[in-house]
C-alpha cells in the first residue's frame, strides 16, 4: 500500500486531534469538583431508618436489647 503525502498528513492531522483530545480530557476530568456531598457517610447515619429496620428484623428480646444498647439515640433539642 502506497502512501501519498496526502494521506500521511491525513493520518497526522488524526493522530494530533486524538492525542491533544486526550489531554484535555485529561485534565478537564482531573479539574473536575469532586466535592458532591453523598447521601450518608458512615458516621451520620439515618438513626430512624437503623430503627425501624431492627424493628422489623425477627429478634428475640436478648438480641433486640444488645443491638439497640449500641445505638446512640439522638439528643432532643
Amino acid at each position: 500500500m502506497k502512501l501519498t503525502r496526502r494521506r500521511v498528513w491525513l493520518i497526522v492531522f488524526l493522530f494530533c486531534v486524538v492525542f491533544w483530545g486526550l489531554v484535555v480530557a485529561t485534565f478537564a476530568y482531573a479539574a473536575r469538583d469532586d466535592n458532591s456531598k453523598p447521601g450518608n457517610k458512615p458516621g451520620e447515619r439515618n438513626q430512624l431508618a437503623d430503627l425501624q429496620k431492627i424493628k422489623k428484623l425477627d429478634l428475640n428480646d436478648k438480641q433486640r436489647k444488645f443491638i439497640e444498647s449500641l445505638i446512640v439515640k439522638p439528643e432532643p433539642k
